[in-house]
């Protein structure tokens, strides 16, 4: 989880009070791209100036049909400035170790995305994880841009054998889903996208997935580096996670119950088996990863429990 690499980085960048490289960013990419397991499915990592997305808080990209790494530096600025507003230690020789790790947080982030996918292209026992995940990145893994065997073993038969009659609707169904989500960042696509867009990221599962393990990173990466930083890291994790779910008088609403209610209304012919939660319940940890229903005993824990987290 931890590593002498990202140790020594951020120890001569505060000893030298100075922010990350280019040739340190690259280095600890390559680095978290081998010790994930998913060299296979990152080939390339490329820097650009200016980020071509609508939103300037995105700092780096994964490109999944090219296997490249994007880090927009100007981005990186603007970032850097979001998160200084974060920051609550009286210790100011920390600042630039905090802003230091809140970028290599955004990176562990984008590669957590790359081991969701391996684990869909990999995974021969589908788990409820494997579903979950399957149930989040439908688009990417019935596209199948890499032509990739997963497609025959999961269904038992091609795609289109498998949907029969229902293809070509599966087909609308899927470009209804794409104009929604996935084309809310390119500058040419319509305003009317956003809204959709923003409510539908907010709480899909894998971007709650990777913000929440990206965060645990840091967090232990912090008890042997910096122990002092991680009272603002797991603040700012339980307040995250916190404000994704909705209390009620009777029940704590999910993140995850509105994006199936969302996603189900765009794509009708591929629905979630929200029984599988209750016969098969994850650990409290793993729930609040991916934003799944927890209780209301359990909602009132949460700040208990990230604030316990360790190695």
């Amino acid at each position: 989880m931890t590593s002498n690499l990202l140790k020594e980085i951020l120890e001569y960048d505060r000893d030298k009070n100075k922010f990350l490289t280019r040739s340190q960013l690259e280095e600890i990419l390559f680095y978290l791209t081998e010790k994930y397991g998913i060299e296979e499915y990152v080939k390339t990592i490329c820097f650009v100036k200016d980020s071509h997305y609508k939103n300037k808080d995105i700092v780096a990209a994964y490109e999944h049909p090219t296997k490249t790494v994007y880090i927009f530096e100007s981005c990186i600025k603007v970032y850097r400035r979001i998160m200084s507003n974060e920051y609550t230690l009286e210790d100011k020789s920390l600042k630039k170790v905090f802003l230091n790790e809140a970028i290599i947080q955004v990176l562990m982030h984008e590669l957590s995305h790359t081991s969701h996918l391996k684990y869909l292209y990999e995974q021969t026992d589908y788990d409820l994880k494997f579903e979950i995940l399957r149930y989040s990145y439908f688009y990417e893994f019935v596209s199948n841009c890499l032509k990739l065997p997963y497609l025959k073993r999961y269904y038992g038969s091609s795609l289109k054998t498998h949907f029969g009659l229902n293809y070509d609707q599966l087909i609308r169904e899927l470009k209804a889903y794409y104009e929604v989500y996935h084309r809310y960042n390119d500058e040419k696509s319509s305003k009317k996208y956003d809204k959709n867009k923003l409510s539908l990221q907010f709480i899909d599962p894998i971007e709650i997935n990777a913000e929440y393990e990206s965060f645990k990173q840091i967090i232990y990466l912090n008890e042997i580096l910096n122990p002092e930083l991680n009272k603002d890291w797991k603040e700012l994790l339980f307040l995250k996670t916190q404000d994704l779910y909705i209390p009620t008088k009777s029940r704590v609403i999910s993140p995850f119950e509105k994006f199936v209610k969302k996603r189900d209304s765009i794509i009708t012919l591929d629905r979630f088996d929200i029984t599988r939660l209750k016969e098969e319940e994850l650990p409290f940890d793993m729930r609040l990863s991916f934003g799944l229903p927890i209780s209301k005993k359990e909602f009132n824990g949460i700040e208990d429990h990230i604030m316990s987290l360790h190695l």
